[in-house]
């Protein structure tokens, strides 16, 4: 095993017609990402894809692998504007973490800039969902391409 890391950039809102294709893509990415040496993977803890990649995570090790979850939150409050539903599910997956690192304790202005840069700088693949230029997954994007992060865009496989 090479015990790389990958960590998990993407949209919030995840396209209609990806809503039933996207989990079994992310699914078997893991599953082959995990077969190449990937022990440990980073989620941001955003809603949509970053939360989604972390339930696919937690399946897979409940299920036997032997892999763990990071969790790389902006700050403390993260969810405080969050719908119920969504903050529930957030503090599940966060209780179920390996490890939870907070970037500041309380929101500001940069703590989901400096956490976008902290998931890039620990990871050996960047494992994403980009569709769209101007926004914080394609600045965390553009970031690993200027680290020499490997890069895969399951919105590019879709």
């Amino acid at each position: 095993m090479n015990n790389l890391t990958c960590s998990f950039s993407g949209h919030r809102q995840i396209y209609r017609i990806h809503k039933e294709t996207l989990p079994a893509l992310l699914s078997k990415t893991i599953d082959d990402l995990i077969a190449s040496g990937v022990s440990t993977f980073c989620s941001g803890g955003a809603m949509g894809f970053d939360l989604l990649a972390a339930r696919c995570v937690l399946e897979k090790r409940e299920s036997g692998a032997n892999i763990s979850l990071r969790m790389i939150l902006p700050c403390r409050n993260q969810t405080s504007r969050w719908p119920a539903a969504n903050r529930a599910e957030h503090e599940r997956i966060i209780s179920l973490a390996d490890e939870i690192l907070y970037i500041t304790d309380k929101y500001d202005q940069f703590c989901m800039h400096l956490r976008n840069r902290a998931l890039v700088d620990t990871a050996d693949i960047l494992l994403c969902y980009l569709s769209r230029p101007n926004s914080g997954t394609a600045y965390t994007v553009n970031y690993a391409g200027r680290k020499d992060v490997n890069i895969v865009n399951l919105f590019e496989l879709l």
